[in-house]
């Protein structure tokens, strides 16, 4: 069974976005050497998970309540016993950053 592309919400298409923008980010950081170590990037994934399926963001300029979508990705992160490290949410502000920018 197939899906039409119709049938996808708007949040799917915009985390498509955002994943192959994560791609392009970590391929522009391999030619530094500010290389991310991996639970950096877990997190980041993550936090383009959660803004996609529990905050349902579709367009770039819903990114700019970043302060208050990290606070509440921290909060739900917390939920589940885990902390975000500042090496991790310095990875997500420059991610933003860059694809605000892109």
């Amino acid at each position: 069974m197939s899906s039409s592309l119709d049938d996808m919400p708007p949040y799917e298409f915009f985390q498509q976005e955002l994943e192959e923008a994560i791609l392009k980010f970590l391929d522009s950081k391999a030619d530094t050497d500010d290389i991310p170590k991996s639970t950096e990037v877990l997190r980041l994934n993550l936090f383009v998970e959660y803004i996609s399926f529990h905050k349902n963001l579709e367009r770039k300029d819903q990114l700019l309540r970043i302060d208050e979508l990290l606070g509440d990705f921290t909060s739900h992160l917390a939920t589940n016993s885990i902390e975000l490290q500042p090496a991790a949410k310095t990875l997500i502000l420059e991610f933003v950053t860059y694809f605000l920018n892109s």
